[in-house]
């Protein structure tokens, strides 16, 4: 199966300009998207980074998400919390989208990117904590609605 390193090989371009054709996520000049996606149209097989994109994208039309950001699938408290949501969102025509924030922000935000450009995003949850203040540093310049649970001791909780 080709890698990302195959494929900006192919068209003589660096790795980091196929991502950017792919994810959409800069700038690239149109005879350079043109030889990218020439260069993946003569793959044999897809690369899975192309092929999950393909999925989640038809997957996601015409529907409505909420993100979660917790910092740890196996605590109780935020695993009972999910499925509460989870049950009101089902309720409302939403659909729960959970991540757990791992410390590979550049994974992270390539996913979250995969996410706003479905145009189904409408807001977002996150447990505050050490762990998920890196992925949080990605969400506060955008203009979404957003909950967050937890922070210090003895602070308030906001939902």
């Amino acid at each position: 199966m080709a890698t990302i390193n195959d494929i900006a090989k192919m068209a003589g371009v660096s790795a980091s300009t196929v991502s950017h054709v792919v994810n959409k996520t800069r700038y690239v000049s149109p005879e350079k998207v043109e030889k990218v996606e020439k260069a993946i149209q003569e793959l044999d097989n897809l690369p899975n980074f192309i092929v999950k994109k393909a999925s989640l994208q038809t997957a996601q039309v015409n529907k409505q998400y909420i993100l979660m950001v917790i910092a740890d699938k196996k605590s109780d408290f935020q695993r009972r919390i999910e499925q509460q949501v989870d049950e009101r969102l089902k309720q409302t025509g939403y659909t729960l989208i959970t991540v757990e924030c791992n410390s590979d922000i550049s994974q992270m935000e390539g996913f979250f990117r995969i996410l706003l450009e479905s145009n189904g995003l409408r807001g977002y949850w996150y447990f505050r904590t050490k762990r998920t203040c890196s992925c949080t540093a990605f969400w506060r310049t955008r203009r979404y609605r957003r909950w967050f649970l937890g922070g210090k001791s003895g602070t308030t909780w906001r939902i």
